[in-house]
């Protein structure tokens, strides 16, 4: 949702109004992109554009009005894709990565803590949760685990943090 520029707390909202059963929910991290027109921006950019999986990018400008291509690639080569509003690209970056990963990238991992802070809020609603990262091996090489004991640590600590985030919000704990 958050790579559409959807409020994921709206949306989940929504759906529990209209009596619809959510019973699992992938929780996973996109790119952010503040300023796609900055040159280091998008030299950063470059290395995220690989072509095993379509990255969707997307853009939502002042008046509401969204844009997509398919790729990341095409955003980046398309001179007339809009760079006066913010990105986001589908490219499931490690949960636990910080706000800014590179310069000029951030994450949409505040997504991610608004709806642990939603299910805090809703005591009847326990969703299944399934951490969804697979893009390991085509991540940047400064993000890239570079052998199996790496890959199994990043995996490791990307549970570890959604742990310790359920944790504070008393998601894994009996309520009084």
């Amino acid at each position: 949702m958050a790579v559409i520029f959807e409020d994921p707390v709206n949306a989940i909202l929504k759906c529990l109004e209209a009596g619809v059963t959510i019973g699992k929910i992938q929780i996973s991290s996109a790119l952010h992109i503040v300023d796609p027109a900055e040159p280091a921006t998008r030299a950063c950019l470059t290395e995220f554009s690989e072509p095993r999986y379509c990255h969707q990018t997307g853009t939502l400008s002042g008046d509401g009005e969204r844009r997509w291509v398919m790729d990341l690639k095409e955003a980046l080569d398309d001179p007339s894709f809009p760079v006066d509003a913010p990105w986001r690209t589908h490219f499931h970056v490690p949960i636990g990565l910080s706000k800014t990963i590179m310069d000029g990238i951030q994450t949409t991992q505040s997504e991610i803590l608004a709806v642990l802070d939603l299910l805090k809020k809703q005591l009847d609603f326990r969703p299944h949760i399934e951490v969804e990262t697979y893009t390991w091996q085509v991540l940047p090489e400064p993000l890239r685990p570079h052998d199996d004991q790496a890959l199994i640590a990043a995996i490791a600590q990307e549970l570890d943090w959604l742990t310790r985030q359920m944790d504070q919000r008393r998601l894994l704990s009996e309520r009084a």
